[in-house]
């Protein structure tokens, strides 16, 4: 029998109700994956700030029948975390949770924050992705979702051997391009081979790595 996983996402409003009536959200995509994994379920709430985040983990979404889950948070982000506050504040937050071992964080520009390293601390996280540049919102859901669904394998084929983790986000990344843009700015690299950041803990490392430099042969 399949592990059975739960991807618990907290979304951030991308914009008021006057300008997108239609409440742009990242949820009906992440649904998709659910009808084609039986083993996955998908527990879904906003956030304005660190104080909601926390209490929509700790009231509802961690409390779960599936003992494996994923935090995916979807947001507008800048070079410190995320569009409301910085990815530091979600450290003490993410410790309180032992279920999560991974971190898939949709947002601009939040890969910058050397934060990000620092939520594998006193946590069971063995991976997290995020964003280095201005990204478009589409085209990084298409992503995401291939992220999340190879990361649903069973735990021993993503931590059985030090080499899994690599290979799970590997065939995870395989059917993108790694020369497209993410976002068509001049200013902006964007590029998916170097816009998108892979931390993992494989299987009896010590060490964090960057797992994006060996799929992309940086």
């Amino acid at each position: 029998m399949e592990d059975q996983l739960a991807i618990l996402i907290l979304e951030n409003p991308w914009d008021k109700p006057k300008n997108n009536p239609g409440r742009a959200s990242v949820l009906p995509f992440v649904e998709g994956i659910c009808k084609l994994n039986n083993n996955i379920s998908v527990y879904y709430s906003t956030f304005h700030e660190i104080n909601g985040f926390d209490m929509a983990l700790g009231r509802d979404l961690t409390h779960t029948q599936e003992k494996r889950q994923i935090l995916y948070i979807a947001s507008h982000g800048n070079e410190r975390g995320l569009k409301d506050f910085s990815l530091r504040k979600l450290i003490p937050v993410i410790k309180k949770y032992k279920k999560i071992e991974g971190i898939l964080i949709g947002a601009c520009y939040a890969g910058l924050s050397k934060s990000v390293i620092e939520l594998f601390e006193g946590t069971n996280v063995r991976w997290v992705v995020s964003y280095t540049a201005l990204i478009n919102w589409f085209d990084t859901t298409l992503i995401d979702l291939s992220i999340l669904h190879h990361m649903s394998n069973d735990r021993d084929k993503l931590f059985g051997t030090k080499e899994d983790l690599g290979i799970a986000f590997a065939q995870a990344m395989d059917i993108f391009k790694p020369d497209y843009k993410l976002n068509t700015s001049r200013h902006n690299d964007s590029k998916i081979s170097s816009a998108i950041q892979i931390w993992g803990k494989p299987k009896g490392a010590r060490d964090i790595k960057n797992i994006s430099d060996d799929i992309f042969g940086l």
